[in-house]
């Protein structure tokens, strides 16, 4: 008499073990793009964030402008240029914007500084990034033709990121400024009503709109 037997044939096995490597690739297919995706996510954050961070230093150094001049005027002491770029002598070329609302890749304005007249102002240049124009002796904002600036950067130019489905795509890095008359509340001072406010626009890893605007202190509503 024959007992049942137990046991796996051949055929059960190589079924068994093709099944297991099918689970392998697919795991391992996952795992693949979940770091793929995770790069992508770590990396837009970072420039993101570091945007941000640009948009506050520019925010910052906005605040000057008007500071130490009695009743400043918009109009005269800020100046927004459209098409602007440095020449090969450092003297910012463009055209000057005129509208109501001056929209332009760089703008300049004046201040007082301990007394002495000066003006300072932000450029995107064609590459894309801001530039800060670092302050120089000047009679008024309207010598931003005329002045050979320095630059510091405080963004950096447009440039390539790999996506999660590693492909390059170039990043636009083109910040758009804006300078527009309206009711606003500088640093968040209840007390103060300021009438200027200027807007800095950049498209974020996603190619949507990312802006900041800043409320000038020293230009108040009558």
């Amino acid at each position: 008499m024959i007992k049942n037997q137990f046991g796996s044939t051949l055929v059960s096995l190589m079924v068994g073990v093709a099944i297991s490597l099918i689970v392998v690739v697919g795991m391992m297919s996952m795992y693949k793009n979940t770091v793929k995706i995770s790069a992508h996510a770590s990396q837009d954050a970072m420039l993101n964030s570091r945007r941000t961070a640009s948009f506050l230093t520019a925010g910052i150094n906005l605040q000057s402008a008007g500071f130490g001049i009695e009743t400043p005027n918009s109009s005269d002491e800020i100046k927004v240029i459209t098409t602007a770029a440095l020449s090969a002598d450092n003297k910012l070329t463009g055209t000057l914007s005129t509208t109501t609302t001056r929209t332009g890749n760089a703008i300049v304005w004046r201040s007082l500084d301990t007394g002495v007249s000066k003006c300072s102002g932000l450029l995107s240049p064609a590459e894309g990034g801001l530039l800060l124009l670092n302050a120089a002796d000047c009679a008024n904002a309207s010598e931003w033709n005329t002045l050979t600036w320095t630059t510091t950067q405080i963004m950096s130019a447009a440039h390539s990121k790999t996506t999660a489905d590693v492909t390059s795509t170039e990043i636009d890095d083109a910040v758009l400024i804006t300078v527009k008359t309206q009711n606003c509340t500088p640093l968040g001072i209840s007390a103060v009503n300021g009438n200027v406010l200027v807007e800095l626009k950049v498209k974020n890893s996603n190619n949507l709109d990312s802006s900041q605007s800043t409320c000038l202190a020293n230009f108040v509503a009558p």
